[in-house]
């Protein structure tokens, strides 16, 4: 398992976007330029740059990114990294704050 961490973003390599989604529902964004994350307290983004789909499972509340071709995710406070082709499990991370699992806040 392939697994590339981008700040608050985890994107874990599958098989298939049904290995993660189960039922996956209509593309949310696609296209040269797909916003995986985007930051709520600085407006920062997480952009992936090349070719590529995200969809979600409503079920799960998981998103998986379809990359179609050598593509880099990118952010104003990380360096880029590279993607392969294939499909990504998006998972962002959680931090518990007085009693409750959340978001973290970028």
């Amino acid at each position: 398992m392939k697994q590339i961490r981008h700040g608050d973003v985890l994107l874990t390599k599958v098989a298939t976007a049904a290995t993660a989604l189960k039922y996956p529902e209509e593309p949310i964004e696609s296209g040269e330029r797909v916003t995986v994350a985007l930051g709520e307290v600085t407006g920062h983004a997480h952009v992936v740059v090349g070719q590529s789909t995200m969809y979600q499972a409503s079920q799960r509340g998981v998103r998986v990114l379809e990359v179609t071709q050598p593509s880099v995710i990118t952010h104003e406070e990380h360096g880029e990294v590279e993607l392969e082709p294939g499909f990504w499990e998006i998972v962002m991370q959680r931090e518990y704050n007085e009693e409750v699992w959340e978001r973290v806040r970028d």
